[in-house]
């Protein structure tokens, strides 16, 4: 008799303690505003081989030059370039080679305003000896005006889902107790190609239509007690 009496105890305390257990929901919700493109930024790299340092050095300042001549026939501004990765180093350009030269690099990128020049930019690149191009990025400058309005989105979104499945579950009501956000701004893939055998004229390059500014947030929401 005394076991079932202790039995029933803990039983009923168990359940006690559930029914004071808060109940909270994790969940995400996602955000999306699609910008048109009108930046751009291209990469591109100059190197000179040489087994001479100062020759490779001054043979990389004269193809700069003449980018530098080429870019101001087109309007860009000497702002909108940028050094972003100076190297030298002196290596064996294969096993068969018993001297070593040296390598120098440069890489730069530019910031374009007017997308209808990128092609003008790519083929005055290769006509100044620029070795290759390696990133085509297209970006919004609204970026930062937008992301609050994403932001927003993205709460909105978590929040409906949190207030059906607790709507759902019985509860009349939700709380929110932690929100996280973050974002990723869906670029395109970087465009990316070689001009050693590249004819010297416009390289047609065609720019999306939009980019998605995509905001996500992670949000613990409490469940009110009081049931329907």
């Amino acid at each position: 008799m005394k076991k079932m009496v202790v039995l029933i105890f803990i039983i009923l305390g168990s359940f006690i303690y559930s029914e004071g257990i808060e109940q909270k929901l994790s969940l995400q919700g996602k955000g999306i505003i699609k910008l048109a493109p009108d930046r751009a930024d291209i990469d591109f790299t100059v190197l000179s081989i040489n087994e001479d340092l100062s020759k490779a050095t001054e043979n990389n300042r004269k193809i700069m030059e003449q980018v530098d001549n080429e870019l101001k026939n087109l309007s860009i501004d000497k702002k909108d370039i940028k050094t972003k990765e100076y190297s030298l180093n002196r290596a064996k350009e294969n096993e068969k080679d018993t001297v070593s030269k040296y390598y120098v690099r440069n890489r730069f990128s530019i910031t374009v305003s007017d997308l209808e020049k990128i092609g003008s930019i790519i083929a005055a690149l290769e006509k100044s000896g620029v070795n290759e191009v390696s990133g085509l990025n297209f970006y919004s400058s609204k970026e930062d005006e937008m992301l609050k309005e994403a932001m927003v989105l993205a709460y909105k979104d978590a929040y409906g889902k949190a207030q059906a499945v607790g709507q759902e579950a019985g509860y009349k009501s939700i709380k929110p107790l932690n929100i996280e956000y973050d974002y990723n701004y869906m670029q395109r893939q970087p465009y990316m190609m070689s001009l050693s055998a590249m004819p010297k004229q416009d390289v047609q390059i065609y720019s999306p239509e939009s980019l998605d500014l995509q905001v996500n947030v992670r949000t613990i929401f409490l469940l009110e007690n009081d049931k329907k």
